[in-house]
């Protein structure tokens, strides 16, 4: 790899392999190794290859397990989400990444999907959404929860997330927003933090 590529190796979406890629294998490797207290370390050099090396600390069972063999750390934060955004790809690499963090999700390809859902019961503690949706937006989709399901907190997910502050007039409906691409510490962080407002409101 050049310099240039070995900065941002791990970066999530980062790819050079074209508009096929991902650009996810190493930095979700990467977010797992650190969850588990481990960490991944890149050597590479043009034209003489590349070492990926990966370390991971010893635990005993009694410190790392927890119920039915799930580490502890899942077993007491473990929320149902439900994941609404159109972009498949998107959608799947979000659900991906909370489903190891120790969550159960629940994915719908677009707002009236997603409300479709949780008008058939569906419960859930958390409801992450894309913002720009055709038909039902990101806001709609805040709206309609907050009027229907009063104490379930929704998340925004948005590559718009910078254009949207405190003083966005629909920026009340919303727990939080999170700027995409989103990191896997940095999901964890906003889905405590919005699912955390459940018990102010």
């Amino acid at each position: 790899m050049s310099p240039q590529v070995r900065e941002r190796a791990l970066e999530p979406f980062f790819t050079t392999k074209g508009p096929r890629s991902t650009g996810l294998g190493l930095s979700e490797s990467y977010g797992i190794l650190q969850r588990h207290g481990g960490k991944l370390t890149v050597e590479s050099a043009e034209g003489q290859g590349t070492t990926i090396t990966v370390h991971l600390p010893v635990a005993s069972p009694s410190v790392s397990e927890g119920t039915r063999g799930e580490p502890a750390r899942f077993a007491a934060s473990a929320l149902r989400i439900l994941v609404i955004d159109d972009d498949d790809e998107v959608r799947e690499v979000v659900a991906e990444m909370l489903a190891a963090q120790g969550h159960g999700v629940l994915q719908a390809s677009g707002g009236r999907e997603g409300l479709a859902l949780l008008e058939a019961g569906e419960k859930m503690d958390l409801v992450l959404t894309d913002l720009g949706m055709p038909g039902v937006t990101g806001w709609d989709v805040a709206r309609a929860v907050r009027a229907r399901w009063p104490g379930l907190p929704v998340g925004m997910l948005t590559g718009w997330g910078e254009q949207i502050d405190d003083a966005t007039p629909d920026r009340r409906m919303v727990a939080g927003v999170l700027s995409k691409p989103a990191t896997p510490e940095g999901l964890r962080e906003f889905v405590a933090a919005c699912h955390a407002t459940s018990r102010r409101i």
